[in-house]
């Protein structure tokens, strides 16, 4: 089996290909699986950001039968590719 074409570069932008780069990806930091910063970010580096999460939180069963529950809002790190 033998190729003619070259593998497009997936780190970049590519608008011929149509592919969109890795750029603004988020990543998991610490991860041995494709998604590791270093691998899926094409050795550029990774930025930390913050965002907020909502959940739900001090639910409460109440006889009978429903649970009521607060929404929570939590702030989370996570990464993406530079």
């Amino acid at each position: 089996l033998a190729y003619l074409d070259e593998s497009p570069d997936y780190c970049t932008y590519d608008p011929v290909h149509q592919i969109p780069g890795t750029h603004g990806r988020e990543c998991l930091p610490n991860s041995t699986e494709e998604a590791n910063c270093s691998e899926l970010c094409c050795n550029r580096g990774s930025r930390v950001l913050l965002r907020e999460v909502q959940e739900k939180c001090h639910c409460q069963f109440h006889w009978c039968c429903r649970v009521e529950c607060q929404t929570c809002i939590r702030t989370e790190e996570y990464h993406v590719c530079n």
